[in-house]
């Protein structure tokens, strides 16, 4: 089965499973391999998964449509992920889609994780340094959390949150050309809202040991 991207709606293909509905209600249990995701209002371009099972259910109110599941299971190249998931799409069209998201991520690939940020509400200059500066590394786990209106995403104003909280190990990081790179880095880093910190406690520059060092931006426009 395959469904267009559509408003708050993701685009999947490659869907495979059992569905149960009525005019106002329904469930679809979710066994899938070789799934295609896509959010255009968030995702830079259609992602893969290896293997997905999921049950989600959904229901109609005069407010609008409500879509929950509680076990999302994903094996994706970049690592695996489990978690729950809400999302409100408004009967009103002024209204914005609502999105609450709990993942924990495990064994990520640092180079694929980039493709499952929300790139396309990141400045292209950010995007560019992003593909470019991480050239190796893993994060052996990561905590993904969203929770408000899409349309207010990054949540500047604080109407909401997006937060990735995750450890790193192996990190090669390419600053800019003409400047050592970054090797063998262990740390943390969050990405909050409209910005991130990060904090490395070990790795090497030019051959020199690091021992404990920061990095921070403020906002992805600056």
């Amino acid at each position: 089965l395959g469904i267009g991207a559509w408003r708050g709606i993701p685009g999947i293909r490659g869907l495979d499973g059992d569905v149960a509905a009525s005019d106002d209600a329904g469930r679809v249990s979710v066994r899938s391999a070789g799934l295609r995701f896509e959010l255009t209002r968030f995702l830079a371009g259609p992602v893969g998964a290896n293997d997905v099972g999921a049950t989600f259910d959904w229901w109609w109110r005069p407010d609008g449509w409500r879509i929950a599941t509680d076990g999302v299971r994903v094996v994706a190249p970049a690592g695996r992920a489990g978690g729950k998931a809400r999302l409100w799409l408004p009967s009103r069209a002024d209204e914005s889609p609502r999105l609450v998201l709990d993942l924990d991520v495990a064994d990520v690939d640092a180079r694929g994780v980039i493709e499952y940020l929300p790139l396309r509400r990141f400045p292209p200059r950010t995007v560019q340094w992003l593909r470019e500066g991480i050239r190796a590394g893993r994060v052996p786990k990561a905590k993904l959390e969203y929770a408000g209106a899409t349309r207010r995403f990054p949540f500047r104003d604080g109407g909401g949150l997006f937060r990735v909280r995750a450890d790193f190990a192996g990190i090669r990081l390419h600053y800019q050309d003409g400047w050592a790179d970054l090797e063998g880095a262990g740390g943390e880093v969050e990405f909050r809202n409209e910005g991130f910190t990060a904090r490395a406690t070990a790795g090497r520059v030019a051959g020199l040991a690091l021992e404990r060092a920061a990095a921070r931006m403020t906002d992805y426009r600056d």
